[in-house]
């Protein structure tokens, strides 16, 4: 095997690495990303024998399933047809209590064999070591900018001097680093001729090692997955594996008895790349699991067919129209407006609002990219003051604040005055203590506040000159189209970014708009608001068949998630002819926004409703919100075909009419993008279900954020990625129920299959059962069911066929 094939290797198992983002900019991310070439029974035994890592609950949770009657024996006779298991499901369930891991695992590094032959704790040495080295070393590249080669040549120079290693058992550590080659890629390949790795192993192997650092790992690629978006290149990842290949090294001059034992384990790894062993367990919890799935698509079914009848939208012009989020919450705030207010027309769209844009705040040396991590971001907006003459004053005063805020943090945080502050200074903190932990106060300002607080107020504004107008009339045209709304527009059209306020929480930006790159929706909603109450805008646009009538008038808002607030940004901008239909307006908000706070506070267990706002202030509070939690489902298709269903903040809405897509490139448009975002929502959520020792981040209470970018659970270990089991549990029962997600469109069956032909790679998720697929008819009910290939299994005529043969038995 030459240095290219044995380089494709090297690529292929860094790309089975999912990305992860920073804190500051939490995005959700398909844990299994790399993986979606296999299937997702494939990916299961793949992820367990290579790193430990789960894709299913244990039996007894599908079991308790069966007994509430949750899964039928229909669903799992189901799920027995199609993996062509010629068991009946009594004899599938009486074996359950027999059923057990098959033999011995696999061993895939010298790590590995080490901790079972040894008996040491070898890997937690290395873990916890290298660990700390990445902590020091990202925190330092924040404020110097290093590349991806520093990062495996600093490790190198430092670990050539380390005597740690030595004292805790690698006795030729420093001796081996030295001999490693000076550049990351010669060093994996001296590694894999070292180690005698067969070369059908090369790419199990690679991905064994990765995943002994699954948390680094995927950080490393996401600061890849940043750099290659933006043209750059990215190889933080091969520099890791580089490093870890150098404990490999060391552990195997270190304990050469154990050459014996990684000679046998290869031995083991000659069909890795060849095929999977059966592992009757796995097939066993694949099969429930598969159940478990149908079930829901049984109920959504279900739910569908009671609201089918549902009348069709009139062409009465509604008092407002609301552009919400697809996001999951805002399901329960549409429907509580609309229940309110039938004369609100709500729409869903993803939560940029088809403006990506970088935002730059005052002083800030760069931007940040307001829009999904799929998409590089596009022109520059920026804040500026309302009045020309007041900025160079404000910048001068946040300069000033700034500095300030620095300066006291590192007084109060230094070595040197932590003795000295308690004492003196420490009583005066008396008083704010006692009243933010009674609640009556928040610890720190709200960051909405301090961030968006001028643009809030009407004292700032956004400014647009870094957005040409070609590209703003591009922008606009784009965004209405996708969302549907190029007629019949309202006098008042709210659109409504959305964000969530919480205190003391690492993971606050996981709550704020994925849409948006993990931050809040505030500047998009601008953003459009602008851009589309431009005269000069709307009339370019007539060019294109839209038009804006004049007395319509777009305004910006934010769904604050946490407390069902709604904020309409800038009020006084409003004309004063709309004065009516806007009180009218926000009284329908204040009531939806009561009623949303009685649904989300009943999810909580909480009796009075306006106790749930007090959780955005409350600093010992590790549920301010459920977020996405139970998200498993995307409807895309008209308001009216789920206007009168309650679908219990589980499932994201995006407005589609198939009848005005021309060639169907909104369809392509939704299926290649938000169909894509919201499938990784709903894989983290369920990965940190699942398995949530190994992708999820453990134990909220015991985390310390390091560097800013991620957090460790407790004092050492790996970093930490996915969901904390907070987000996903309450102490008593799974707030997420572990379902891949349910897209359910209403378009032609050929258009999909057309969408599905042209991107190879949705194809593959939806084959591969990463995404389960379903169409709704034109009578609003769901009537196919995606297999494979772009085929369908007619849903209505199996339930006919099966009423038939029960008629026939009686």
């Amino acid at each position: 095997m030459n240095k290219a094939q044995i380089q494709a290797k090297i690529e292929k198992a860094c790309s089975r690495i999912a990305p992860a983002w920073p804190l500051d900019n939490s995005v959700a991310v398909n844990p299994y990303l790399g993986l979606s070439d296999m299937t997702f029974e494939q990916a299961a035994q793949t992820m367990n024998e290579r790193g430990g890592v789960q894709l299913y609950m244990p039996i007894p949770f599908y079991l308790e399933k069966i007994e509430r009657g949750e899964i039928t024996h229909a669903d799992i006779k189901n799920a027995l047809t199609e993996k062509s298991l010629k068991l009946s499901v009594d004899e599938f369930l009486n074996q359950l209590d027999q059923v057990e891991a098959e033999g011995e695992k696999r061993k895939f590094t010298l790590m590995s064999v080490a901790e079972a032959e040894l008996e040491t704790e070898l890997s937690e040495i290395m873990i916890d070591h290298t660990s700390h080295w990445l902590s020091v070393y990202f925190s330092k590249r924040q404020m110097n900018q290093g590349s991806a080669q520093q990062l495996y040549s600093q490790w190198k120079n430092e670990a050539e001097i380390d005597l740690m290693p030595e004292l805790k058992g690698m006795k030729t550590f420093r001796k081996e680093v030295k001999s490693l080659p000076d550049d990351p890629i010669s060093t994996i390949l001296y590694g894999l001729e070292k180690l005698s790795i067969p070369e059908a192993s090369v790419e199990a192997y690679l991905h064994a090692l990765l995943m002994q650092m699954i948390g680094w790992s995927s950080y490393c690629a996401g600061q890849d997955w940043q750099n290659n978006l933006y043209g750059g290149e990215g190889k933080h990842l091969q520099s890791l594996l580089a490093i870890l290949m150098g404990w490999e090294l060391s552990l195997l001059s270190s304990q050469p008895k154990l050459k014996s034992s990684w000679e046998r384990a290869l031995d083991n790894l000659e069909d890795a790349l060849e095929g999977f062993r059966i592992n009757k367990n796995l097939v066993s919890k694949s099969v429930l699991q598969d159940a478990f799935d149908w079930a829901h698509q049984r109920q959504l079914a279900e739910k569908f067919a009671t609201a089918s009848n549902a009348e069709a939208k009139t062409s009465d012009r509604p008092q407002a129209q609301m552009v919400f989020c697809i996001d999951v919450r805002s399901e329960v705030y549409r429907r509580n407006l609309e229940a309110v207010n039938d004369r609100i027309e709500t729409i869903g769209f993803a939560g940029f609002f088809g403006f990506p844009i970088k935002y730059k705040p005052i002083n800030h040396a760069d931007g940040r990219n307001q829009c999904p991590v799929l998409i590089p971001s596009g022109p520059q907006v920026h804040e500026t003051t309302a009045e020309e003459k007041d900025l160079a004053k404000e910048q001068k005063s946040r300069l000033l604040s700034g500095k300030l805020e620095v300066a006291w943090s590192k007084f109060k945080s230094g070595s040197g005055s932590s003795f000295s502050f308690v004492s003196p200074v420490g009583l005066f903190y008396l008083p704010k203590l006692i009243s933010d932990s009674l609640g009556w106060t928040r610890p720190i300002h709200d960051p909405k506040e301090k961030e968006f607080g001028s643009l809030l107020s009407g004292k700032g504004r956004l400014e647009l000159a870094g957005i040409p107008f070609e590209d703003r009339v591009k922008m606009a045209q784009s965004a209405l189209n996708a969302m549907g709304l190029t007629q019949n527009f309202a006098p008042l059209v709210l659109i409504t970014g959305h964000g969530a306020s919480s205190v003391n929480n690492p993971h606050a930006s996981g709550l704020d708009c994925g849409a948006c790159g993990g931050n809040s929706g505030e500047v998009n909603a601008i953003t459009a608001q602008l851009i589309l109450n431009d005269r000069e805008v709307r009339s370019a646009l007539q060019d294109s068949g839209i038009e804006i009538p004049e007395d319509t008038y777009f305004m910006a808002c934010l769904h604050n998630t946490t407390t069902d607030e709604i904020t309409v940004i800038d009020e006084n901008s409003i004309p004063a002819t709309h004065h009516h239909e806007y009180l009218e307006v926000k009284d329908a908000l204040v009531k939806a926004s009561a009623l949303a706070r009685k649904n989300r506070s009943e999810r909580f267990g909480i009796k009075q409703a306006d106790a749930i706002m007090d959780r955005a202030k409350d600093w010992s509070q590790v549920r301010p919100e459920w977020g996405l939690a139970g998200c498993s489902s995307f409807v895309i298709a008209p308001r009216e075909r789920t206007k009168g269903i309650n679908l219990e903040g589980r499932a994201f809405l995006h407005s589609y009419q198939h009848q005005n897509d021309e060639g169907y490139k909104v369809l392509e448009a939704i299926m290649t993008a938000p169909m894509i975002v919201t499938s990784w929502i709903n894989l983290q959520y369920y990965a940190s279900t699942v398995d949530n020792k190994r992708l999820g981040a453990g134990n909220k209470t015991l985390h310390n954020v390091t560097g800013g970018f991620g957090v460790l659970e407790g004092a050492k270990g790996d970093l930490r990625i996915g969901l904390p089991f907070q987000s996903i549990h309450d102490g008593t029962q799974y707030q997420h129920q572990p379902l891949r997600l349910n897209v359910i469109i209403e378009a032609p069956i050929e258009a999909i299959n057309e969408v599905l032909n042209k991107h190879a790679n949705v194809k593959e998720l939806c084959d591969h059962q990463w995404i389960n697929l379903m169409v709704l008819d034109d009578h609003g009910q769901i009537s196919h069911r995606y297999i494979r290939d772009c085929q369908w299994e007619d849903l209505q005529k199996d339930e006919l066929t099966q009423k038939e043969n029960l008629v026939e038995t009686l």
